[in-house]
């Protein structure tokens, strides 16, 4: 379970950036044009991703508070992008340095729709990346509908076969 969730640690920091680079990569103004979605944009599917992934760290960490990223400050693409990507870093590496015992220590949560509930850090782990993954498929969805053709590939199985090289 240890190095599958090494795996999933990694494959989650390296699509998130794959992602981003695309995003950067696009004409101006376009991560911002508005399109049918779960999220108004590029930059608002990305500003959620953070946002996501900084709860759930902080939920890790046992804050009783949060800090949320949206709503402390209004970052521009770049930062943004840093944000996230430093985010998904610190992910990677707690996937890398936890130990068994640290991965099984239950942690109360609190369901966004509200409720309390007990989760293991490896479970918030996995839902990080579960999370961030669907996500990404808006992103590559959103992606299209600003008329890209290139989208990037963001596969596990993608990550994998990478690890071989």
């Amino acid at each position: 379970m240890k190095q599958s969730l090494v795996h999933f640690g990694a494959y989650n920091h390296w699509a998130n950036r794959v992602l981003c680079d695309a995003v950067l990569s696009l004409r101006e103004g376009l991560p911002e044009r508005i399109v049918a979605s779960s999220f108004p944009n590029l930059y608002g599917t990305l500003l959620h991703i953070w946002d996501a992934e900084s709860g759930w760290w902080q939920t890790l960490e046992g804050h009783s508070t949060y800090v949320i990223p949206s709503e402390q400050f209004n970052p521009n693409l770049r930062e943004l992008i840093n944000g996230l990507l430093n985010q998904s870093a610190l992910w990677e590496r707690y996937a890398a340095t936890a130990s068994e015992e640290e991965l099984n220590r239950r942690l109360a949560c609190r369901h966004a729709a509200g409720g309390n509930y007990e989760a293991t850090a490896a479970d918030i782990l996995l839902h990080v990346v579960n999370h961030s993954s669907y996500h990404r498929g808006q992103l590559i969805n959103i992606m299209r509908q600003l008329g890209e053709a290139q989208v990037p590939n963001s596969d596990f199985s993608t990550w994998l076969l990478l690890q071989q090289d």
